[in-house]
C-alpha cells in the first residue's frame, strides 16, 4: 500500500509538471526575393497558458544566408534577435527590399469573435494594435544583417 501511494503521488506530480510546463511554439520562414537569404521566425507562448491569452511571449528571428542550391540545408547565421512582448495572439508581416533590407511589422490580432464580417463569414483574423516595426539592413562590410532603430 505504501509503495502504490508513492507511485500514485509521483505520477500525479509528473502529470502536473508535464501539463503545467507545456507551451505553444510556432515557426516558419520567408525567403528573400532571390532566395539567397532566409528569415526564420519562431514564437514561444507562456508555459501553462493558451497562446491566445494575453501573456508574455517570445519572438525569435534568425537571418541566415542559404548556401548551395535550393535542396541544400546548409546555412550561415547572419543575425539572431530575441524580443519579448506581452499580448494575446500576434502576427508578423514581412517584406524584403531587393534582398538587402528586411522590414517586419509585429501586431496583435483581434479576437476571432470580432473577426466576423461579410454575412457572418469568419476571416483569417484581423490585424490590429501595432506593436513594432523591425528593420534589418545587410551590411556589406561585416557581411551580416544589422538591426536599425
Amino acid at each position: 500500500m505504501k509503495h502504490s501511494s508513492r507511485l500514485l503521488l509521483l505520477s500525479l506530480v509528473c502529470l502536473g509538471v508535464v501539463l503545467g510546463c507545456s507551451r505553444t511554439v510556432t515557426g516558419g520562414y520567408e525567403d528573400s526575393p532571390g532566395g539567397k537569404y532566409r528569415l526564420w521566425m519562431r514564437t514561444f507562448g507562456a508555459y501553462g497558458h493558451v497562446f491566445s491569452e494575453p501573456t508574455s511571449k517570445t519572438l525569435r528571428l534568425r537571418l541566415v544566408e542559404r548556401i548551395g542550391g535550393t535542396n541544400n540545408a546548409d546555412e550561415k547565421l547572419l543575425c539572431e534577435k530575441t524580443y519579448h512582448v506581452k499580448c494575446a495572439d500576434f502576427g508578423l508581416k514581412t517584406s524584403w527590399n531587393q534582398e538587402h533590407i528586411l522590414t517586419t511589422v509585429v501586431y496583435t490580432w483581434d479576437s476571432w469573435e470580432a473577426a466576423e464580417s461579410d454575412g457572418g463569414k469568419l476571416r483569417q483574423g484581423v490585424a490590429s494594435n501595432y506593436i513594432a516595426t523591425l528593420t534589418f539592413n545587410f551590411d556589406r562590410k561585416s557581411a551580416k544583417f544589422i538591426e536599425t532603430k
